[in-house]
């Protein structure tokens, strides 16, 4: 044999004894898994197809839910016992064994209950009959992971069991995972609640003693719905406080259109409020330069006659002497009008149509006669300063003022900023305005046959800014961050109208600060139902305003996520903290129906804003239980 021979036998001999070792040292590895107790497994087994194909969920009729997984088993040779599928929960595992097996090409569904757990992932194993009868657990041989949208349609599942009617995650907006009740994220932009009518309903424009006559689907500027005014006018304010930024430009807009038969005139503008929320009258900011003087004689709330020591400037030339003149008192005479608004005024000096008061000089001062059987209505002594005011126009009209509006949808805006020293103003605000409210008259001295729409109510600042809650990272993914200084969430009408209807409100809050004033997680307009922080760390669950009550969950720690829920049964209120019970149930009552729902804020014209993290709110129209309450704690909504 020559060397060319020889070095081929070799060859081969190296590569017999690499493909040997090769095998062997597979067999090391898949031996220990093959192998139970000294029974064996055919390969074939270990190398069985197993696919799941679908995972389904079926609310059972006992309020149970089950869990359906479909399996396939491909082409294969052995016999497979039965199966056991590892279902994650996020933090646990849960095992469950199954004692029928899968013929090889059969598709067959296996069930079990995961009771009130939210299941994330669903692994399979196959489960083989070794030589000596015993069994044997294959490796893994698939996994199916839930979806985002899977994941929800379970914690519905799980909380409609639980008679619960909306739920907010929070993850970067307000929806309802129920569809029914999509929140409104105040502080975004737009200043006016419900300005478009697509709540479908007049929330935030029934806070006046007049509203408008209802919502109609039939015609609108812009979306589904628009309000509409039918027959003589009325006063319409929106019922929310708007906090008013000096230093910025605001746009008041709306959209009208004239549907009657008769003339339909508007005025729309604002009421005008104070830093403590009280209204500010025309003939309190109305003052008539140069009429600055002093009392000559004290003067009684029951005088007619106000002897004052100079009155050369309350006449002509200042207004004139109208019946709607007023005394202000108490003024400041230094040309920069400090006293503005002034609400020390007397009554008016004269009356409507009846008659006007006079002004004369006697020889050492001067007499203003009030006429009408007006008094002066305030008691002030001599020397104190006073001036002229007029009375005028009841509201600041800046974007409609007394206009005919067309039968045509029309747009009509207004900007104003900064603040007027002394009088009116149809583009600054009157002297001394924090807050205002949006004011319409429609159908001005209209009649029967006075129709209009109104759509499209808005109020922004000139950039428009955003000032609502932020996200932030949540209890479970994502929530809001409140300020606690102006943000909310508007839910809507979710809870039961009736007073005396059973409801539960759950909130996961972590407040950022302590504090001994009341700060809502979960409000309630005209019931004044409330879920809130107040001395300093306790929460509280309960009735705010006057005759309240509440139930004290005592303290809580700052800066930790914790679960919070009241609950009422229609005639006792309970708390929890963390799935555990803290007072209650205790007798208690509502003394009036409820509104609507509020997140972060205690009321619509109310304040007790949230300074924190708020997620996973939910509301049920049932009292829930102890154990739903503590199944509620522990679902893992991540």
């Amino acid at each position: 044999m020559n060397k060319r021979g020889i070095s081929a036998v070799v060859a081969m001999a190296l590569l017999v004894l690499l493909v040997i070792g090769s095998v062997a040292l597979l067999w090391l590895f898949i031996r220990p898994t093959i192998i139970e107790s000294g029974d064996s497994i055919g390969t074939e087994q270990f190398l069985m197809n197993l696919q799941i194909e679908d995972v389904e969920f079926r609310n059972l009729n006992d309020g149970e839910r089950e869990v359906d997984v479909k399996v396939n088993r491909g082409a294969g040779g052995g016999e497979l016992s039965s199966l056991k599928i590892f279902v994650s929960y996020g933090d646990e595992t849960e095992t469950f064994s199954f004692g029928e097996g899968i013929a090889e090409l059969e598709t067959k569904r296996f069930s079990f209950n995961p009771g009130n757990n939210i299941v994330r992932s669903v692994s399979i194993a196959p489960v083989f009959i070794s030589s000596s009868g015993g069994e044997s657990v294959g490796s893994r041989a698939d996994e199916a992971s839930l979806t985002d949208d899977e994941i929800i349609e379970q914690v519905l599942s799980i909380t409609s069991n639980l008679d619960a009617v909306a739920w907010w995650r929070f993850e970067g907006n307000a929806k309802d995972e129920y569809k029914a009740h999509d929140g409104t994220l105040k502080g975004s932009g737009e200043l006016v609640l419900n300005g478009d009518a697509e709540m479908g309903d007049t929330t935030n424009f029934e806070g006046s003693s007049y509203s408008f006559t209802g919502v109609t689907d039939e015609d609108s500027n812009a979306g589904m719905y628009s309000f509409y005014k039918d027959g003589a006018y009325s006063d319409i304010h929106s019922s929310e406080f708007i906090p008013i930024d000096l230093a910025k430009e605001y746009n008041l807009s709306g959209a009208f259109r004239k549907y009657g038969s008769s003339e339909s005139k508007v005025y729309f503008g604002y009421v005008l409020f104070d830093e403590n929320k009280q209204r500010i009258y025309h003939h309190e900011i109305n003052a008539m330069s140069g009429t600055e003087t002093e009392l000559y004689a004290d003067v009684s709330s029951e005088d007619t006659i106000v002897k004052i020591v100079d009155g050369a400037n309350w006449g002509a030339g200042t207004g004139n002497m109208t019946w709607h003149s007023v005394v202000a008192f108490d003024i400041d005479d230094s040309g920069n009008y400090d006293d503005l608004p002034n609400r020390d005024i007397s009554n008016f000096l004269g009356s409507q149509h009846v008659c006007e008061p006079t002004v004369e000089q006697r020889e050492s001062y001067w007499e203003i006669m009030l006429c009408g059987e007006q008094t002066v209505g305030k008691d002030y002594s001599a020397g104190t300063k006073i001036r002229k005011h007029i009375s005028g126009g009841t509201y600041m009209y800046t974007a409609v003022v007394g206009q005919n509006i067309p039968d045509v949808w029309t747009e009509y805006s207004s900007v104003s900023s900064g603040e007027s020293v002394v009088g009116p103003s149809q583009s600054e605000f009157w002297r001394g305005t924090k807050f205002v409210k949006i004011l319409l008259l429609p159908n001005y001295w209209g009649d029967s046959n006075s129709k209009i729409r109104v759509d499209d109510i808005s109020l922004t600042t000139v950039p428009i800014t955003y000032t609502g809650p932020e996200s932030t990272e949540g209890r479970f993914g994502r929530a809001y961050d409140f300020d606690g200084i102006d943000d909310y969430v508007h839910l809507g009408e979710v809870l039961p109208t009736d007073k005396e209807s059973n409801f539960t409100i759950s909130a996961w809050a972590r407040a950022d600060s302590s504090s001994p004033v009341y700060k809502t997680i979960i409000g309630t307009d005209i019931s004044h139902a409330e879920l809130m922080m107040q001395s300093d760390t306790n929460i509280f669950f309960g009735m705010n305003g006057g005759g309240g009550w509440w139930e004290d969950a005592g303290e809580f720690s700052i800066g930790d996520w914790h679960h919070v829920v009241g609950v009422y049964d229609g005639g006792e209120a309970s708390i929890y903290v963390d799935g555990v019970l803290k007072s209650g149930p205790t007798t208690r009552s509502f003394a009036n129906n409820h509104g609507v729902s509020l997140v972060g804020k205690y009321k619509i014209d109310g304040d007790e804003f949230f300074n924190g993290a708020i997620d996973e709110v939910m509301i049920f129209d049932k009292a829930l239980t102890s154990n739903e309450v503590e199944t509620l704690y522990n679902l893992d909504l991540g």
